[in-house]
Parts: C-alpha cells; structure tokens; sequence
C-alpha cells in the first residue's frame, strides 16, 4: 500500500498518551483558563469558556478517550477546535508540534496499541518516540455529548 499524502497535524498529550487533531480544526492554542460551570453538562464538560466574545465549552476529552479524568491545573492548554456545529475547548496537558507527515489507517496498528481509539480515529503516525493517534474530530466531538448552551447561566437569568 502507498503512503498516504502528508497532513499538517497538531500533536499533543493527554495524560501522558500521544494524540493528534487535524491542523485545519485547530484555530489556536491558549493557557488553561477557569470555565463558567453548566450545573446540567456532563462531567467531561468543564464549563462554559468565553474568548473574545465567542462562548463554547471547554472538554475533558479523558472519558471517550478511555483515560482517568485530568486533573485540570493552570500548566495546561486548550486547544481551540472548529468544529462543524460549534467551536470548542478541549484540555490537553502538552501542546507538542505541528508536523506535516502520512498517516496511516488505523488497522496499521493493533488496537491496543491504538490506545482503544480506534472508533475514534482517522489513522495514526509512528514516529521514535511511538504512535499518535489522530483523532476525528466530528466522531470525537458527537461522543462527547454535550448540550449546546448560548449564554452564561448568569446571562440567562436576566
């Protein structure tokens, strides 16, 4: 099989496991930041999160990765991912680089070594340091399941 062609990709970690997302969905990379909490979301929903005017919630992506909850500190990073129904924030531990390189179908790993992603996944990356798994962001993002919410609780009271 030929080598697909090369993906600019934005490789990052969550606790400790190597991931990826396609670079064209991140819009940037921020300092953790406190959310507004939505009492009714899902405990993977951290809260809402407002940046230069726009609201979008801020994920803990742990659970549908099969990984223990983060323990969120200010060390951390969102990435700011465009998403095709709404933007949002997803907590990482470290942002590592962004590269242009193939990847390959998810069955060129096994599944454990696909970390139990592999419904999850666009393909993976091996480089020396191991696999990457890249991430589909539109499969992600609807396992997440997340309510959408246009305001601040506060906002909408008034």
């Amino acid at each position: 099989m030929a080598p697909s062609a090369p993906q600019d990709l934005v490789r990052f970690r969550i606790s400790g496991r190597r991931y990826a997302l396609p670079a064209a969905v991140v819009r940037e990379v921020i300092q953790m930041v406190e959310p507004t909490p939505i009492p009714s979301w899902p405990a993977r929903a951290l809260g809402l999160m407002e940046l230069r005017g726009e609201l979008f919630p801020l994920v803990d992506l742990s659970d549908v990765l099969g990984l223990a909850p983060l323990a969120v500190s200010a060390a951390q990073f969102i990435l700011v991912v465009l998403a095709p129904d709404r933007t949002w924030g997803v907590v990482v531990d470290v942002v590592d680089s962004v590269v242009s390189v193939p990847v390959e179908p998810p069955l060129a790993l096994s599944a454990s070594r696909l970390l139990d992603t592999a419904a999850l996944s666009l393909g993976v990356v091996v480089d020396e340091q191991g696999p990457w798994v890249v991430l589909a962001p539109e499969l992600l993002f609807a396992a997440l399941e997340v309510p959408m919410q246009t305001s601040l609780p506060h906002e909408a009271a008034s």
